[in-house]
């Protein structure tokens, strides 16, 4: 109809346009489609940053919308379940594979990951469940991995500490403490060339912290000015030894870098992880080179689960110390709720729906089946083909196809 308007003059021609346009919005309403309207929005102050070598920092007010806020708390309140069907699978001794839970952590993931890019590399520690997931390794397959099932992220051959993604940039986890660092550092330089925008998010822990192989990949990094994006989930928990003064002569590991600038962030805060993620990538694809972020943070469960066996539990250090009552999903929803974005009912069939989603992926990945005996013999070379692979003794050989 609006082809009618041509030849019309200028005014006629809006007159004419405007009055469709009162009549679309009327039909509208009529059929009972509502006009779109302008979505609830809040303006939240985060926790503080602390700076090193840095004369300005992330803003501690961010404005956040209720598609925002509820798909934050979706993220991690799905890692939650994940992880906390993760420990039941392996509390009932369905799974036997060394697991390494997330849970508490999950503002850290979940906050980097909503503030980079689709083509930014990831590479992790060993405690990667919730890279893995936000990086599109679905719940299910997580799940099938730590199962040691064929249809596992890994084809049931990896277990919990090596899931990858290929198709997302995600490099996985590394189970030798610190060995993801230079590697981070290595595609930094690869993505240099590949995407000149892109960054790499390398993750390490405090246990880490005091490695050489650390202190040798910042001084590359900062020696070619790479675009890495370091950061130290300091969980405080230094492996199992629980106190880090018996460990490092400074807990300070925003400023370990010492030519590198750094901020303290507030791992505990989604919105502080997030606000402070956008700043330190904008600042490192200026080409000002690598920077890094501490999170402090810490999990609920101990270092590591065998079976039923927690090891690293710490559980005098947790009396003594009020950090451990903060929760990361507790503290979104209540500024969701205390700022009226979100109601209780809003986060409640949240909440049903992802119980819902992670039951049926527990199902799914316990009925699945175990690969077939020639996967022992696939995925060692790329691209190789008949290839003779050794078995376990040196009568038993396979042919690689």
């Amino acid at each position: 109809m609006e082809m009618a308007a041509i030849g019309m003059s200028k005014n006629r021609q809006l007159h004419f346009v405007t009055h469709l346009y009162i009549r679309q919005g009327y039909a509208e309403l009529k059929s009972g489609v509502k006009p779109q309207t302008a979505e609830n929005t809040a303006t939240l102050k985060t926790t503080n940053f602390k700076l090193y070598k840095l004369d300005s920092g992330p803003s501690t007010t961010v404005n956040v919308s209720k598609s925002e806020g509820e798909n934050l708390y979706r993220e991690m309140k799905t890692i939650r379940a994940m992880e906390t069907a993760a420990f039941g699978m392996s509390k009932s001794h369905q799974q036997h594979f060394v697991t390494h839970l997330y849970t508490g952590q999950e503002a850290c993931a979940v906050g980097i990951m909503k503030a980079i890019r689709p083509y930014d590399a990831v590479i992790t520690s060993y405690r990667l469940h919730g890279y893995a997931y936000l990086k599109g390794v679905s719940v299910h397959r997580i799940l099938a991995e730590l199962l040691g099932r064929q249809t596992g992220g890994s084809k049931g051959k990896g277990g919990s500490m090596h899931i990858y993604n290929k198709s997302s940039h995600y490099y996985g986890g590394f189970a030798i403490v610190g060995a993801q660092v230079p590697v981070g550092v290595g595609i930094a330089l690869a993505r240099r060339f590949a995407k000149p925008d892109a960054i790499c998010v390398t993750v390490y822990g405090d246990g880490a912290a005091n490695q050489g192989q650390v202190f040798e990949a910042f001084n590359l990094a900062k020696l070619w000015n790479l675009p890495v994006l370091f950061v130290c989930e300091n969980n405080k928990r230094s492996r199992q030894e629980g106190d880090t003064s018996r460990l490092t002569s400074s807990d300070d590991m925003y400023t370990r870098g010492h030519y590198i600038p750094g901020i303290w962030v507030d791992g505990i805060d989604v919105l502080a992880v997030q606000t402070a993620t956008y700043w330190a990538a904008d600042y490192i694809r200026s080409g000002k080179g690598p920077l890094i972020i501490e999170l402090d943070t810490s999990y609920f469960h101990g270092h590591l689960i065998v079976k039923d066996k927690i090891i690293g539990d710490h559980k005098e250090d947790k009396k003594k110390s009020p950090e451990y009552e903060r929760d990361p999903l507790t503290l979104l929803r209540h500024q969701l709720l205390t700022t009226e974005l979100s109601s209780s009912e809003d986060l409640q069939i949240i909440d049903d729906n992802i119980d819902d989603d992670v039951a049926k992926s527990v199902y799914r990945a316990t009925h699945d089946a175990e690969p077939e005996l020639n996967e022992m013999y696939t995925n060692i070379y790329d691209n190789a083909q008949n290839m003779t692979v050794r078995g376990c003794d040196v009568f038993t050989n396979y042919t690689y196809e």
